[in-house]
Order: structure tokens, then C-alpha cells, then sequence
């Protein structure tokens, strides 16, 4: 539809593209676009002339293309209007939920299909919003209402099924009434001329207020309304929170009956009683404190509770007890607590939060015991549940392990005697020869492996220990190379020993052996066709280092955490025979060392193991440290039994784990 000179047709343009609606102009017999306003661009990504050649069709999803073609129904160019909601398909893929407002039109002879479209997106956005406000409102554990300040006497248009839980009655029932029928005959309650003005003059206000249930039961309503004013400023409606206080109430109204009967049961308790204001704040403290914590009970009195707990608990204290228990009855809380002397307690306590009657007063009260005996028990169950699990994993990992690596070379020497029983007449010297070859491979590497079964049962065991003597280490390391077949598997040897502080050096030659052998021997037969790799001896001042590069399989990085564990082999050896126990075994004899191994690995590009040994004068014989859950020392915790100064806990010292 061309832009016309005409005052009319210009001034109907004008209205066409300023319209902030969407319109199109489409032919009614081939349901061609013939004309769009700005916000109709907008609206589908297209420009004029690229809407031109998309039929009407195209701006939908392919799913609403039957509604989209009733529109051009022959009964429908009756000239009445239509509305019906459709998604246009923005140009970018989005779909853009809209009503659309149609309209026919004869002009010169032909059907014009004139259609008005308002985006629906912010009406959805905002009933949604509305439609969540709603669920919030009957969702929350507390009364809610709404009442009408613009009607007289205020009557409540809305509540949620909190309220109707509190008070007993259905909805139905209350609507239309102005909240004081709750109260009965109560109508002189100290809180309700606050109450009333507050009504009066359009303010907040929070009173708490004495109201009866359907059934006729008395409960304690703690009342909070606020204004609701329209974009005027005029007064339009109420809003009430309303909340159940009578356990409270009914608590501290216990508590202050019955003073002299809680004292006498405080100061007999076996158990701490404890009474502090809602910051914390200790108020009252049984003479039980002497004897738990070590404190007089005025020397803790006017302190905050959490000056006697353990410093990394005292957050988690004021959490569960200090903060949350102001909207709870009760609340359980164990945390480690200090004694006069240093030492450290578990403690478990319950608090409770007591209201005054005249709402003057709130505080808590506390009752705690000690559990560190029952903590400590827990403690040691739980390290004897993870030993008994680690000992049934190990062990399911060995008879895994020896049922496979032993089934090879068994299978392999049951072969060689069959054939050797059955034609060794027959069969020639070379022949022969090959067979009693592979039956003695066969025995040294289950007795190889036999070995390592031992040696690392002796390690677990801690029989295992490091005994240094005088050692030649270049003739050591030129002996490990040849017999792991350096020439063969092409291990390059680098020593340097120049600067060793101390000549001989002291290690143990046996411990040193399987280092030097197990990280050789999986080098070279994880280096695939390269079999390149690099062996590297040197000292640096008081440390001996030794390192093994190879470029071969290299170490998935899921998998680097475990590769010292027992019985632990990569996922990418394939077929690669071998037990899982040489790492483990290298660990042990560096740890025994009191030295370090660590190393560096990429998958596909090979691995480089690195290890440090101290050579100082005299490295102590020492046997295998023991796993962390079977390191045993004196309990930190100080029972009332016990003397009142604590023992430090030592660390130990270790390999590095990677």
C-alpha cells in the first residue's frame, strides 16, 4: 500500500506507522502481506519488502498453520471482527505470544484482511507474577488478611489458609467481617486503643492481642498490620500478618510462676542449665558450671555464650540456636566448647525460647550436656567401619589381581609341560628349549610377583624398614639399567653425583633397588613403540634426586589422584600385564626414606616421575608409617576424669600424594 500525497491518505499513514500496536494489511485472496507498520517490523525481525514475499503462514510455528488459515475461511469475510491469539515467529527463532485483532475490508473490489496485533508478552509476564504472589501468600505458615479501608467498619475481603488453621474458621465464615469478632467478649485488652488509632490514622502497628479459636479456645495472636495507598495517597486497604505466640506466651508465663521450684532444679541438675538474652548474653548459669567448664558461675555470668566455644563453632552456635530459635519452640545444637584449663568439650544443647508477660523480656533457655564420651565413641566407630571398608576393598582388589596376573603364566606353564609330556621325543632341541624357557619366564615372573605380594605386605604390616649403610650409587644405578635391558628399551642414563655432601652415601640399597626398578621397568613398558627413556641420578646439596621421563601411555588426569594406591592400575593399559603394586611399593620405600615422590603426566605424551631423598649423615631406621585412620594419639578432648591439660596432636611426615 503505497504512501499516498493525498491530506487523508497522509494523515491515515501517519496513524498507520504510529500506531503502538502491530498492524498488517494482507491480501485476502492470496494471503499475501501487502503492507506493515513499524512496530509490525519489529515484531517479526523482517523488513516491509522481505514480509512482501512470506506468505501470512510463515510468521507462525508450523503447529497453528490450521488456525491461521481459518482466518482466511470463506465464512469468515462476513466483516465482523475476530480475535484469536497466535505465536509470530520472530526472525530469530523466538516465539512471540500475541492477540490478534482481524478485521475484513472490501476495497476496490477485493478482500483486505486488516489485522491489529498486541504483543501478550508483559500481560503473561505480570499474571504470572500475580499468579505467584498468590501461591506465596496461601503458601506462608502465617496468618494473612487483607481488609477493606475503603468500606465502613473494615471488612476482610481476604485470607490465606494459615489464618483459617489458626483461628478454626473456613473462609466463607470470615469474609465480610471486620477481625474483632476474634475476640470475643475480650473488647479491654491493653493493646487495642494502640490498635484503633492505628486504624484511624492509616499507620503500621504490632500488638499482641488475646483472641478465641471457632472451638472456643483462647490463643495468643501477635498482630502486625500495614497501609495499603493508592498512586493518590489514598487509604485503600489493610494488610494483617498474624502469628500464633501462645506456646510462647503460655512459656514464659510458666516460667515466671514457677522461679523458685526451676533455681532449685538448676542448681541440682547434673546438666548445665543456662538462661541468656537474645544477643546471647548469659544471664543466669547453674553451679553445675564448675564443675564442667571449670568456671564459677559469676565468673561466666554477663559474658557472651559463645566466648566458651570453640572458635570455628561459634558461627554455626549463634545460627542454630541464637538466631533460629526465636521462630522455633525448640532447637538442638552439639558444638565443642572450652574449659577454663584449654581443654575442649562436645557439648550438646537444647534451647528453648521463653516469653515474659508483660512482652517486656525475651530469653532463652538452655540446657547442655556433655557427649564428648559419645562424640569420641562415634568418632572411633566411624574410623573402624572406614578401616573394615579399606581392608574389604584391598582385599578384594589382591584376589582380583592374583587370580588374573597368576592365571597367565600358569596357563602358560601347564602348555609348555603338556606339550613337553606329550612329544618331547618327537619335538627338536630348539623346540624343547623354547619351552623350558617360557615354563622358567613363567616362574620368575610369579615369583616376581610373589615378591611383591610379600613386600608389600610386610610395608602394610610396618615390618618394612629403612636400614642406610654405605652404598655406591653409580654402580647401583648402571646395574638397574642393565637388568631392566637399557640397550633393548633404550634407557639413557644421566649421573651426577658431584655434589653430594657426603661420600659414601647412606640409603638403603634394598629399598633403592625396588624405587629404581618398579619406575624402570613400568617406563619402558608403558613407552610403547618409542621406548625411549630418560634416567637422571644427581645430587643437590643434602637431597638425592632421581628422575624417570618416558614418552609413552602417560596417566589419565581422573586418574593421577590414585596411582599410589594399592592394586590400582590406569584405565588406558589395555592388555598391559601388571599388578598395581609397584607404585604403591615405590611410595612406601621413598616414605621410609623420609623423602618425596611426585610426577607429572599428559596422556599420549608420556609421564615423568621425580624423586627426592635426603642424604644427610644419618637417616633413622624407621619402620612404614602407618595409614592416617590407624595414626593413634592421645584424644584432644579432656573428660572430667581426666587431668585438665590437653596434648598437642603431631602431624607426620610423608610422601607427597599426586
Amino acid at each position: 500500500m503505497p504512501l499516498s500525497s493525498t491530506p487523508s491518505e497522509l494523515r491515515y499513514r501517519l496513524l498507520f506507522e504510529a500506531a503502538r500496536d502491530a498492524i498488517f494489511v494482507v491480501d485476502g485472496k492470496i494471503g499475501r502481506i501487502l503492507d506493515a507498520n513499524k512496530r509490525a517490523l519489529e515484531l517479526t525481525g523482517h523488513s516491509l519488502d522481505e514480509l512482501r514475499e512470506l506468505p501470512t503462514g510463515a510468521l507462525h510455528p508450523a503447529s497453528y498453520l490450521g488456525r491461521v488459515k481459518e482466518l482466511f475461511a470463506s465464512d469468515s469475510v462476513s466483516g465482523e471482527g475476530r480475535e484469536v491469539v497466535l505465536p509470530i515467529e520472530h526472525r530469530d527463532g523466538r516465539h512471540i505470544v500475541c492477540e490478534f485483532t482481524t478485521q475484513w475490508v472490501r476495497h476496490n473490489g477485493e478482500y483486505l484482511l486488516f489485522s491489529i496485533v498486541r504483543d501478550l508478552t508483559d500481560r503473561i509476564a505480570q499474571n504470572e507474577r500475580i499468579r505467584l504472589h498468590l501461591a506465596a501468600m496461601q503458601s506462608v505458615s502465617v496468618g494473612l488478611t487483607i481488609s477493606d479501608a475503603t468500606q465502613p467498619d473494615m471488612p476482610l475481603i481476604y485470607v490465606n489458609p494459615a489464618f483459617e488453621e489458626i483461628t478454626g474458621y473456613t473462609s466463607e465464615e470470615i469474609l465480610g467481617q471486620n477481625c474483632r469478632f476474634l475476640q470475643g467478649k475480650e473488647r479491654r485488652q491493653s493493646d487495642l486503643p494502640r490498635l484503633r488509632a492505628a486504624l484511624r490514622d492509616g499507620r503500621p502497628c504490632n500488638v499482641r492481642l488475646r483472641n478465641y479459636r471457632k472451638d472456643g479456645t483462647l490463643f495468643w495472636n501477635d498482630l502486625h498490620v500495614s497501609p495499603v495507598r493508592d498512586e493518590a495517597g489514598k487509604l485503600t486497604h489493610f494488610i494483617g500478618i498474624q502469628r500464633d505466640v501462645t506456646d510462647s506466651v503460655e512459656s514464659r508465663r510458666a516460667l515466671a510462676e514457677s522461679e523458685t521450684r526451676y533455681r532449685l532444679l538448676a542448681e541440682n541438675a547434673s546438666d548445665l542449665i543456662l538462661r541468656t538474652s537474645l544477643d546471647g548474653t548469659l544471664l543466669f548459669v547453674s553451679p553445675t558450671c564448675a564443675r564442667m567448664l571449670g568456671y564459677a558461675p559469676a565468673q561466666v555470668q554477663g559474658r557472651l555464650i559463645t566466648d566458651f566455644v570453640h572458635p570455628e563453632d561459634r558461627a554455626a552456635l549463634r545460627d542454630q540456636i541464637l538466631r533460629k530459635c526465636r521462630d522455633c519452640n525448640e532447637l538442638r545444637s552439639t558444638v565443642r566448647w572450652i574449659r577454663a584449663c584449654g581443654s575442649v568439650l562436645w557439648i550438646e544443647t537444647s534451647a528453648r525460647l521463653v516469653s515474659a508477660r508483660d512482652d517486656t523480656l525475651d530469653e532463652l533457655v538452655l540446657v547442655a550436656r556433655d557427649v564428648t564420651v559419645r562424640r569420641l565413641a562415634e568418632e572411633e566407630m566411624k574410623r573402624a567401619l572406614s578401616r573394615e571398608r579399606e581392608a574389604s576393598e584391598l582385599k578384594s582388589r589382591f584376589v582380583s589381581m592374583v587370580s588374573h596376573e597368576f592365571r597367565t603364566p600358569l596357563t602358560g606353564i601347564s602348555a609348555s609341560a603338556s606339550f613337553l609330556n606329550d612329544y618331547a621325543e618327537k619335538a627338536s632341541p630348539e623346540q624343547r628349549q623354547r619351552h623350558f624357557r617360557n615354563i622358567a619366564q613363567s616362574v620368575s615372573r610369579m615369583t616376581a610377583l610373589l615378591e611383591d605380594v610379600l613386600l608389600f605386605s610386610r610395608a602394610e604390616a610396618g615390618h618394612l624398614t629403612c636400614k642406610p649403610a654405605p652404598l655406591d650409587l653409580s654402580s647401583l644405578a648402571t646395574e638397574m639399567v642393565e637388568q631392566s635391558g637399557a640397550e633393548a628399551a633404550g634407557v639413557e642414563l644421566t649421573l651426577d653425583l658431584a655434589k653430594c655432601v657426603q661420600r659414601p652415601l647412606l640409603l638403603d640399597e634394598a629399598l633403592l633397588r625396588h624405587i629404581f626398578q618398579n619406575l624402570l621397568s613400568n617406563a619402558v613398558k608403558y613407552s610403547g613403540a618409542a621406548r625411549k627413556v630418560l634416567f637422571r641420578v644427581v645430587c643437590r646439596g643434602a637431597k638425592l634426586v632421581a628422575t624417570v621421563q618416558d614418552w609413552g601411555l602417560g596417566i589419565p588426569p581422573e586418574e593421577q589422584d590414585t596411582v599410589f594406591e594399592p592394586f590400582s592400575r590406569a584405565s588406558n593399559t589395555g592388555t598391559i600385564s601388571g599388578t598395581g603394586l609397584g607404585l604403591s611399593i615405590v611410595r612406601k620405600a621413598v616414605e621410609l626414606h623420609g623423602g618425596v615422590i611426585s610426577f607429572v603426566s599428559v596422556p599420549g605424551q608420556g609421564t615423568t616421575f621425580t624423586v627426592e631423598l635426603p642424604v644427610s649423615d644419618a637417616p633413622p631406621s624407621k619402620k612404614t608409617k602407618p595409614k592416617a585412620h590407624e595414626t593413634h594419639s592421645q584424644s584432644p578432648f579432656c573428660q572430667e576424669s581426666q587431668p585438665c591439660a590437653g596434648q598437642a596432636v603431631k602431624g607426620t611426615k610423608g610422601g607427597r600424594r599426586r
